[in-house]
């Protein structure tokens, strides 16, 4: 027995050697699980925020941007406020192409540093006439939307599990817009009497504003069960404006709102 001794005085360090490798090669797959894991939680997260997996085939819109500025821009502006809004039902006519119709509108308020601007043909030293600044200008408009939205990769998207037949995706759209009601006012000051005058104009009497043409391209994510985001961007045609000609512009569009 005594010969044997010897022999087990190193067998505690011989177990815990193994203990120590044991522990180390756990932390090292614990590790490496943890990352693996995260990343897919992420990536889960993001298609539960966008309901890619959710089929949706009608959704009704109610979105708000701040306004953009179509009017001609004035270096004597001191300070605008406005926004855009869009109330619109999209319905899904295949899982590619969807149909949309609405309405669309936009208001404004601006202030105006003083500038004189004079009136009348005689000279402004006539006390009957007298030389005016403008102030302000406020204006709103609504007008009727319609058009074709077709999400290109949706198709491809649905055979290979990665979405549902729904409104998350990017798109290629044509839509047109009809005027249906549009107010602008002036509003002027004299420069020696302070007297306030307010000049009102009817967009359907001086054709301010006519139906315009949108091809653009554009991507809408749904958040959650009851908000989206739109943004497209493309060419724009106005038919005949205020001179008679059609105008051509680039329009960049953006919306956040409602939607369910």
């Amino acid at each position: 027995m005594k010969r044997f001794l010897p022999l087990l005085f190193p067998l505690p360090y011989f177990i815990s050697l193994a203990n120590a490798q044991s522990i180390d090669s756990v932390r090292t797959e614990t590790t490496t699980e943890d990352a693996r894991i995260s990343a897919a939680e992420v990536k889960r997260f993001i298609r539960y925020i966008t309901r890619a997996d959710v089929e949706e085939r009608t959704l009704f819109k109610v979105g708000i941007w701040p306004a953009s500025d179509r009017t001609v821009p004035y270096e004597y502006r001191r300070w605008r406020l406005g926004a855009d809004f869009e109330v619109l039902l999209e319905q899904k006519l295949s899982p590619s192409l969807s149909f949309l119709i609405g309405i669309e509108g936009s208001g404004q308020y601006a202030e105006y540093q003083k500038r004189a601007q004079l009136f009348g043909l005689n000279p402004p030293t006539q006390p009957n006439i007298a030389a005016y600044y403008l102030e302000f200008e406020r204006r709103y408009e609504l007008l009727y939307k319609a058009g074709f939205r077709y999400y290109y990769n949706k198709h491809k998207q649905i055979l290979s599990g990665i979405s549902a037949n729904n409104f998350s995706g990017n798109y290629l759209t044509i839509q047109g817009t009809v005027p249906w009601e549009y107010k602008y006012q002036q509003g002027f000051r004299s420069a020696s009497t302070s007297e306030q005058m307010v000049v009102s104009i009817n967009g359907r009497q001086t054709r301010l504003e006519n139906t315009r043409i949108l091809l653009a391209y554009g991507l809408q994510r749904r958040l959650g069960k009851y908000a989206y985001f739109d943004i497209n961007a493309g060419p724009e045609v106005m038919y005949r404006n205020y001179n008679g000609k059609s105008s051509f512009s680039f329009q960049l569009n953006a919306l956040v709102g409602f939607g369910w």
